[in-house]
């Protein structure tokens, strides 16, 4: 008897691949999914690791971290990030901060020095979104390219929150009805002084890190992160009245960012959230003018150290941001959250009424 040989056909086997095919492209959603809810959840671990040191950091001092206060002069500030430190596990780090260097001589803040360039160039996993992509890349400057962070603390709710030396309205330390508990100057912050309610006021959210080698320029990955161009000044300006809602009519006006209108640079030419231990606007700061995810804008056509820009929450999570809140909890919030709601959770004694449904 002659032996029978057995094996796929040709169409048989084309079957089978088409089928594994189909699998495959069903599966793999999936697993991106499964993988960006593990990063999310990092992400608001993250967060509410910060939000413990806050709390320890208020407990010990009696105050909470300064958003900003140039102790020396000039660009020195260091961040919230950078005084909660030892409460954060990070003691041995904070002991290597020289806080004495500053005010226009060698060892600004602003720059990779060799006064503070151990804790400079170090990166902490705490600070940093698993989900955030970061391109910053100092070398074509030839200096170290330091350590950068996804979370920023809330100043306020208008343009001139973080703004260093002057606020409007009032003067330098003032806290306003629009101001976070991260505001400029100095002014000491309690628990105590957020009479909103530590559940209704934002502590820190979100920011993706900026590209390049210095400047911005247009994102392609993130059109969201990169400075739409505003040539009207901010509400603050010249004395103006401060006010969120004129801040978001005028950055709106710009018409978003596209690759033509957007400025090259802002802050002094690094990249948003290039410097965890510095505490200016836009490295470790951020205000609530514009909703989350939308974009941001700087006033005045300005792409210096003014400081009067729309410095917007967001993420690469999916149409939304985490948001901790002065409480220690996290919030997912919308992208689509309503401004006035938004305004309102970055106030700490603004006397707004939020509703839980509302965010």
């Amino acid at each position: 008897m002659p032996r029978i040989r057995r094996g796929f056909t040709l169409i048989e086997l084309l079957v089978v691949i088409a089928i594994i095919a189909v699998l495959i492209a069903l599966l793999l959603p999936a697993v991106q999914a499964a993988r960006e809810a593990a990063r999310r959840a990092q992400c608001v671990n993250n967060l509410k690791q910060i939000g413990l040191g806050i709390m320890n950091y208020e407990s010990s001092v009696g105050s909470l971290p300064w958003g900003e206060c140039p102790h020396v002069g000039g660009n020195s500030a260091p961040s919230s990030l950078c005084l909660m430190l030892p409460y954060l596990e990070q003691s041995t780090l904070y002991n290597a901060v020289n806080f004495s260097r500053g005010g226009g001589g060698p060892g600004l803040w602003n720059s990779i020095d060799v006064f503070n360039k151990t804790i400079q160039i170090s990166k902490l996993n705490t600070f940093i979104c698993p989900s955030d992509v970061s391109r910053i890349d100092f070398s074509a400057r030839g200096i170290a390219t330091p350590g950068g962070t996804s979370y920023q603390s809330n100043a306020g709710a208008d343009a001139y929150s973080f703004l260093t030396g002057t606020t409007s309205p009032g003067g330098p330390g003032t806290i306003n009805a629009f101001s976070g508990p991260f505001p400029s100057y100095c002014p000491v912050v309690r628990i105590a002084s957020i009479v909103d309610g530590t559940s209704n006021t934002a502590a820190f959210s979100e920011l993706v890190t900026g590209q390049g080698a210095y400047a911005g320029g247009f994102d392609n990955l993130k059109p969201s992160s990169s400075f739409a161009n505003s040539a009207t000044n901010a509400s603050g300006a010249a004395g103006g009245t401060a006010n969120p809602q004129t801040d978001f009519n005028r950055c709106t006006a710009t018409g978003g960012v596209t690759s033509t209108n957007v400025l090259a640079a802002t802050g002094g030419d690094w990249p948003v959230g290039a410097a965890w231990w510095w505490g200016r606007s836009g490295q470790t700061r951020y205000n609530h003018v514009m909703t989350p995810n939308t974009y941001n804008c700087s006033f005045g056509g300005d792409n210096s150290d003014s400081d009067d820009d729309a410095l917007t929450a967001g993420s690469r999570h999916p149409g939304m941001v985490n948001l901790l809140m002065m409480d220690g909890s996290v919030r997912a919030i919308k992208s689509t959250v309503n401004r006035n709601t938004w305004w309102a959770l970055a106030t700490m004694a603004g006397g707004e009424v939020i509703s839980s449904d509302s965010y």
